[in-house]
């Protein structure tokens, strides 16, 4: 039997694959997989926790990175400095060459990624619906009943 401390030991020699170190004098190695003497059940199970704690530490630090470094994805709502003919174009959805508070918004929340064109899509349909008489606003008269 191996101590914990052994098995970790034995599971880098084996992973790394420095069985080849193992041919030199007084150099004591494992069972490993690339050795004659076949791998045993806590070698193996060293391994395997060595790898997962590894990449998994590792994954968690690229993570963590990334976010630091500001490549996270939430939304970022800022205040839009300039106004140019190529935002123009953009933002003007019916073509009428203006920018109405409802397209300035659409806008807005779609480049802050706070949603996206698709849900907005979703939820003027749905406006469109309920307006049943098509003024642009709703009223008593959409309420169907009143």
């Amino acid at each position: 039997k191996h101590s914990l401390a052994d098995s970790i030991y034995l599971a880098a020699v084996t992973v790394l694959r420095l069985d080849t170190i193992c041919m030199l004098d007084e150099v004591t190695c494992s069972h490993g997989w690339h050795t004659s003497g076949g791998g045993n059940l806590i070698s193996l199970a060293s391994t395997a926790v060595w790898y997962i704690l590894t990449y998994g530490t590792i994954g968690h630090f690229l993570v963590s990175a990334s976010s630091y470094l500001g490549t996270d994805s939430e939304a970022r709502m800022t205040t839009l400095k300039k106004f140019d003919t190529q935002r123009l174009a953009r933002m003007d959805k019916d073509g009428d060459g203006t920018v109405s508070r409802s397209e300035f918004l659409r806008d807005r929340l779609i480049q802050g990624r706070v949603c996206s064109a698709d849900d907005i899509d979703l939820i003027l349909r749905n406006f469109d619906e309920l307006d049943k008489d098509g003024s642009g606003v709703l009223c008593k008269k959409d309420m169907g009943g009143a």
